[in-house]
């Protein structure tokens, strides 16, 4: 299971060591960063302009198929679960569905909720995927993109997070929010992949989930996002956009037992699994500064230095969505 810090949760400094990494869900957002606040982002501003979302900080697919079908994991205050009914998603394809996702919601809210809430997947699966950025041309088959798209669409489409707070064990407290992605799904009903369905193929998010990503939204580069081609580089990438946001100064050290924690959870506790991780780490690295040169990723012997400087999307917005001068 994939675990990370949000952006703004720890102060930026070039000798940070914390041994023990925590998820802070209340984590206070970068005053600098970008915050639409109700506003809508016209499209044609900047058409490379996508969102995240500090859930997706928070790295909750696995890079792996796994057979589980629910995780739970303790960070700080919470104990967050998340759950699929189909087994959860993993891999490329969530992420880059889920920014696809978030940079549809945030787009449509000026739409009244009922339209806002409902993305709109296009009218054949070749333009879905397209607009992910993940081939000009689908493929089908038993392993073509096609297959797995829709595997990953379903599983997407039936988790749900749930979030507690634990108040220690004298308290009998419980706070309880849980957030269900969806709550109705149409999409290609027609064998052929080239052929225009009757209706618009959508996804209706729920209320609650809709809320949670159009609240703070954190922008990416979807230009940067089409070059990747690994989940732990789209991870490595996102984490560090959305962390530049809060450098002023000062390079950020990450250790590498918190790189560990947030981009190789799963990796086994011996010395040539932890080699082996941080090789790979350093490719997904290599892979994100060749994406975006600015990012000025660099490994080291302490663990991964963030240096300060823009983040991929400039900081151009200031609050309700107005342009800086």
């Amino acid at each position: 299971m994939d675990e990370t810090s949000p952006a703004g949760s720890v102060e930026p400094t070039s000798d940070h060591h914390d041994a023990s990494p925590t998820l802070n869900l209340e984590a206070p957002r970068p005053t600098d960063a970008p915050v639409l606040d109700g506003e809508v982002l016209p499209p044609t501003v900047d058409p490379d302009l996508g969102f995240s979302s500090e859930l997706l900080l928070t790295g909750i697919f696995p890079y792996r198929r796994s057979d589980r079908h629910i995780v739970t994991r303790q960070s700080g205050p919470y104990e967050v679960t998340i759950s699929s009914s189909y087994g959860l998603p993993y891999g490329k394809y969530p992420r880059l569905m889920m920014v696809y996702i978030i940079t549809e919601a945030n787009k449509r809210k000026h739409l009244k909720d009922s339209e806002a809430r409902r993305i709109p997947l296009s009218a054949s699966m070749n333009t879905f995927f397209a607009e992910l950025g993940i081939a000009a041309r689908s493929t089908g088959g038993q392993n073509g993109s096609i297959r797995q798209l829709r595997e990953q669409l379903g599983r997407i489409t039936t988790t749900t997070i749930t979030m507690e707070r634990l108040f220690g064990p004298e308290s009998t407290k419980r706070s309880i929010k849980n957030l269900g992605v969806v709550d109705s799904l149409e999409f290609w009903v027609t064998r052929d992949e080239d052929q225009l369905t009757l209706m618009e193929p959508y996804i209706e998010l729920s209320s609650r989930f809709y809320a949670h990503i159009t609240e703070r939204p954190i922008p990416v580069d979807l230009n940067v996002l089409k070059r990747l081609s690994k989940p732990r580089a789209i991870d490595i990438y996102m984490w560090a956009t959305a962390r530049k946001f809060s450098l002023t100064s000062r390079s950020y050290t990450l250790p590498w037992s918190q790189v560990q924690a947030q981009f190789g959870p799963d990796t086994p506790d011996t010395a040539r699994a932890r080699a082996d991780f941080r090789k790979d780490v350093r490719k997904a690295v290599g892979e994100v500064n060749r994406a975006w040169p600015g990012a000025g990723l660099l490994p080291t012997g302490e663990g991964l230095v963030l240096p300060p400087g823009e983040p991929s999307i400039p900081r151009r917005y200031k609050a309700k969505g107005q342009q800086l001068d």
